[in-house]
Parts: structure tokens; sequence; C-alpha cells
């Protein structure tokens, strides 16, 4: 009798065998172009994996630009085939404002991938759970607590003093220094002070979870899980899984434990952070309609608090490192907006609605937005019923990518994308345009749009002029030498490493 291992053996020789292999493979994909392929978008071969992605991901591995590469080969609107998979991949703001503005409620759908099931943590996360009653309720009270919270003055008193006090510590330093952990804690306070109206100790063990847990979740989802798009490889990572998921945990229990705090406190109808914008919105919400109760319950809304702070941190923290390579960069824009503040405000502290009166300083944080895209790629969309968009039938179930680097990239529209210019966004007379908004989509577009964008530029605008009012940056190998080119990485589009040193004003 035959060993195991022979019979493996004499089938491994046996042409007769790959011969089969081979012709079942040709049989399997021709059925699969007659029925599948065909009907999407012209793009890369579906193969399991695909050849030319691998290929040019070795030599690009920042997606969008990958995607972007791959834009001029077929086009603003193609397919990429990933594990036998069809994304559709929209780099043009016309197809973008079709499928999110004219067909608004086609493509509000959202993948339920190992990811988004983690993300969602068995309750509903407004960024990752896909569409229906529960989101458009999430969604209406998360846009109401924004609107409380941003019209309130409780920011504009929160983000001056801890960047005054980051400045101070930044100044002490007598080497040029990486400016990262000194950012990560400016936006880490600002954001735990927005969201909880208190100011963590750097030692603080709550602190140190919710200023950790989203590097970790971030670093361990950087390019996607690969088991989302290939499910067969999910024993290979489960080691990640796990490493998000123990974050995830920890995160969401000290927002819980924030959370259940506050509403003992809680002075009805009075703002005095995001969390109480979160009760009064749901206090109203409970008068207009009892039916959605049952969509509040308190796991979704702690959700909605590590939305606002989970999401935001790296974003928030990867746009403010940008701003420091561009500015130390380039002096002249520094000046610049040192002038507007001095004119315009004088010695005080800029708050929310100084946007008009320094509309340059304004320009600087679009513009560092648009030449960055800190987030290259929007989060996959799912066609919720059988459409069209840019001419092709999409079926029901279509995931559909958007690439905002490269509407942002996009000469017809931006001229000289390449360069860092803030007056793009002002007219003749220095004020901010409304018209050249229409190819910016920075926070995305449509009703998934990203709820905390005007949170984020009332954030960064504060930011930059507080920072601007102390001190002078300077990247420490001289101005015009920095390498904009971002890191190897996926998600977020972050600069490389830089150092610099400050100067008091």
């Amino acid at each position: 009798m035959m060993t195991a291992s022979e019979i493996f053996r004499s089938i491994c020789l046996n042409s007769g065998f790959w011969a089969a292999v081979f012709l079942g493979l040709v049989v399997y994909y021709a059925i699969f172009y007659l029925t599948t392929f065909r009907q999407y978008p012209k793009g890369t071969i579906p193969l399991p994996l695909s050849l030319e992605l691998i290929y040019r991901y070795s030599r690009t591995p920042q997606l969008s630009r990958l995607l972007a590469s791959l834009q001029q080969k077929y086009g603003n609107l193609f397919t990429s085939w990933g594990c036998g998979k069809p994304y559709i991949i929209v780099s043009d703001w016309d197809l973008m404002k079709e499928a999110l503005v004219s067909k608004r409620n086609h493509f509000l759908g959202r993948p339920q991938n190992i990811t988004a099931r983690m993300m969602n943590a068995g309750y509903a996360n407004l960024v990752f759970m896909d569409y229906g009653p529960e989101w458009e309720v999430l969604r209406k009270l998360v846009h109401s607590a924004i609107r409380k919270y941003v019209m309130s003055e409780k920011l504009a008193n929160l983000v001056p003093e801890l960047v005054d006090e980051a400045v101070d510590r930044m100044l002490e330093e007598k080497m040029p220094f990486d400016p990262l952990e000194h950012a990560r804690l400016i936006v880490s306070n600002i954001l735990a002070g927005i969201a909880f109206g208190k100011k963590f100790h750097a030692s603080d063990p709550d602190f140190i979870v919710i200023k950790n847990a989203p590097e970790v979740i971030y670093w361990e989802l950087r390019n996607g899980l690969p088991s989302d798009f290939f499910p067969a490889l999910r024993l290979f990572f489960l080691h990640r899984e796990w490493k998000v998921k123990k974050a995830y945990r920890e995160f969401l229990d000290v927002i819980q434990k924030q959370y259940t705090e506050h509403c003992k406190t809680y002075e009805d109808g009075k703002i005095r952070n995001f969390t109480d914008a979160v009760i009064c919105a749901r206090e109203e919400a409970e008068q207009e309609e009892k039916d959605c109760l049952k969509y509040l319950s308190i796991g979704n809304l702690v959700l909605v608090l590590a939305v606002l702070f989970g999401g935001g941190v790296d974003t928030t923290l990867t746009a403010l490192r940008w701003i420091l390579l561009l500015l130390g960069n380039s002096p002249e824009i520094q000046d610049k907006i040192e002038k507007e503040l001095r004119t315009s405000i004088g010695d005080r502290c800029v708050v929310q609605t100084d946007k008009a009166s320094c509309p340059y300083t304004f320009a600087v944080v679009m513009e560092t937005l648009r030449f960055a895209s800190v987030i290259g790629l929007s989060l996959e969309h799912v066609s919720l019923l059988h459409t069209e968009l840019g001419g092709h039938k999409l079926p029901k179930g279509t995931s559909v990518v958007f690439n905002l680097y490269s509407i942002h990239q996009n000469k017809e529209h931006w001229g000289d994308p390449e360069n860092f210019r803030p007056e793009r966004f002002l007219d003749s007379e220095g004020q901010l345009l409304s018209h050249q908004l229409t190819h910016y989509v920075p926070f995305g577009l449509g009703r998934r749009q990203c709820p905390g964008e005007k949170l984020a530029y009332v954030n960064l605008f504060l930011m930059l002029a507080r920072l601007i009012q102390r001190c002078k940056v300077f990247l420490s190998t001289g101005p015009g030498t920095a390498n904009t080119d971002p890191k190897p990485i996926s998600v977020v589009t972050m600069p490389r490493d830089y150092k610099v040193f400050l100067e008091k004003r």
C-alpha cells in the first residue's frame, strides 16, 4: 500500500493532473469573465492575486498614489480587482458628485467585513455600520451634538491653553527635535477636553489609554486587514485582530466610564463639553420621536464619542504634523499669518468667529488638507440597489472607493496642485473663495461625509493661529528642504519624519 507521501509525490509528478487543473482554471475564468467581469468598467485583470497590483505596490506602496497611477492607464472610473472582488475606483470630481450627491441614497452602504464588525463592537459605529434607520438616527444626533458644541465658547478657551503649554515645552528643547510626541499630546488633550471637558495629567491611566489605543488600532489596521479581502488568510493575521480588539475594548471602557460620570453631573441644556452635547441631543430626540430611543442605547452613544475621539486623534495629529512641516519649509507663509493675526486680532487669542477676519490663516489650513490629502481614499461605499455611475451599470452590493488624493491633484481644477499655495483659496481682495470649494473634498462628500468636519476645521484653525502667535517654526535642514513624499502606508497620509526647532516671538 502506498504511503500518503508517495501518493502526494505521484500526484505532483502527474502531468495529466496539472493539465486538468490548468484547464479547470481556464474554464472557470472564461465563465467568470462572461458572467461577471464584463459587466464592470475596465481595469486590472481579475486574478485571485493581481500581479499588476503587486508589482505597482512594490514601487508605490501608498495606496492612493498607486490607484492614481492606475488612473493614468484605465481612466477616472475603473475596476480594481482584489482577490476576485471588484472595487470601483472613482478619481474624478464630477463622478464623485454623481454618486454621492445626485444619487446620494444609492451608495450609502458599508461592507460588513471583519474590521467593520470589530469597530461596531456589538453596537452601531456611525462610520462603519451599514445603512439603515439606526444609522439615520445616530447621524442626526451626531450632527446636532457637534453643532451645539462648536457654537459654544468652550473650544476657543481650551485650545490656546494647551498649545501654550506645548510651545513652552518645545521651546525648552536645546537641539532640533521630532515634534511628533509634542503634537500627539496637544491633539489628545484637546480632544479629551472636547469630549469630556477635563484636562488629564499625562500620567493618568485613563489618558494613557485614550492617547495610545487609537495609535495601536490605526497601526494594526493601517493597510486594512488582509483577511477582509481574502478570508482564507484570517488564520495568519489573528494576532493583529487580537491587538485591535484588546486596545479597542480598553478604549471603549474608558469612554463609557467618562460618559457615565457625565450623566450624573449633566445640567439640563448646559453644554460644557461634547458629552453634554450628546446627552442634550439625545433628550431632544426623545422629545421629538420616542421610536428612535431603541437606537440610542448607552453602547451606541459611547461609540459616538469613540468616533469623535478615535477618528479625530490620528487625522488631526497628521494634519498638524503636515502644518508644522510646511510652515518650517516656507517661513514667508508664517510671516503672512503673523502679520494678518497682528493686524486683525492683536494679542488676544483667536476664536471661531475670527475666520472671516483671518482668511489667509484659514486658507493655510485648507491648503494643507488639499496638498497632503490626509485621508487619501474614502472608506468603502456599497451600492444599495442596481444603479449606474459614469454610464456603467453597477449591480447591487458593488463596492465603490473615491480617490480624494487624485481629485486634489487634478491639474484642470487646481492648476499647480503639486505646489503648496494657500492663495489658491483667496480672491483678488484676499477673501476666501467659495467656487473653488466645489472640487475640495478632504472630508468626503454626501451623506456619508465625515461628521467631524466642522470640528476639525475649527480645531486646526485655532491651533495654527495660536502657534504662530507664540513662535516661529524652523526646519532643521533649512527652508525649502522638506521631503513632502508621504510615508509608504495607506490609510492616513503621514509625512516622513523630520526635525524642527522653535524660536519665541
